[in-house]
C-alpha cells in the first residue's frame, strides 16, 4: 500500500529506472511502454497532491510555487494533466499549450539460436531463445512563448523531472 508521500517519491524514481530499461531495451511491447512513460508523469502529480497533504496549509501552496519555476515540472504537469483528461483544461504552468508526447519509436531486438548440426543429422549445442526485446524512444514537444518550437528526449525530461523534485523536496525540508 503507498501509503506516504516518501512512497509516492519511491515510486516515482522506480517508475523512471523502467523508463531508462525501456530506453536500453527491455521486455514489453509498445503500449506497455506507452504506459509506463504515462505513468511516471501521472506519478509526478501524485507526488505533488503527497506532499501539499503532508505539509498542510499554508505552506502546501509552496509545493506549486516550486513547481511552477521549474520547466520540468510544469511540463510534468501539464503532460500529466493531459494524460488523465485528454485535454489541458487548465492554463499550462509551462505556458505552452500544446505540451505532450508527440512521437515514440521503438527498435526491436530478435534474438538467434545458434544449432550446430552433426553428420548424422541430429543437433547439439542448441541454446534456448530469450524473448526479443524492444527500446522505446519518445520525444515531448511544446511551444515556447516566443513561439520557437522544441523537442526534446521523454527520458531526459524524466531525468530532469526527478532532479528537480529532489531540488524541491529538499527545500520544503523533506529530504
Amino acid at each position: 500500500m503507498i501509503g506516504t508521500w516518501n512512497d509516492q517519491w519511491d515510486q516515482m524514481q522506480q517508475g523512471f529506472l523502467r523508463l531508462e530499461q525501456m530506453k536500453e531495451g527491455a521486455p514489453g511491447g509498445s503500449a506497455t511502454a506507452l504506459n509506463d512513460l504515462a505513468n511516471f508523469f501521472e506519478r509526478s502529480e501524485s507526488l505533488r497532491d503527497w506532499v501539499k497533504r503532508e505539509l498542510g496549509h499554508p505552506a502546501d501552496a509552496s509545493v506549486d510555487e516550486g513547481m511552477k519555476k521549474s520547466l520540468p515540472l510544469s511540463l510534468a504537469h501539464d503532460i500529466a494533466i493531459k494524460v488523465k483528461h485528454q485535454i489541458q483544461g487548465e492554463k499550462p504552468w509551462s505556458r505552452a499549450e500544446d505540451a505532450d508526447v508527440d512521437t515514440q519509436s521503438v527498435t526491436v531486438f530478435v534474438q538467434t539460436v545458434h544449432v550446430t548440426m552433426g553428420t548424422s543429422g541430429g543437433t547439439s549445442g542448441a541454446k534456448s531463445t530469450p524473448p526479443p526485446t524492444a527500446a522505446h524512444t519518445w520525444t515531448v514537444s511544446y511551444t515556447l512563448p516566443d513561439g520557437g518550437k522544441t523537442s526534446l528526449d521523454a527520458v531526459d525530461l524524466a531525468r530532469s523531472i526527478i532532479a528537480d523534485w529532489h531540488k524541491l523536496l529538499s527545500a520544503l525540508g523533506l529530504l
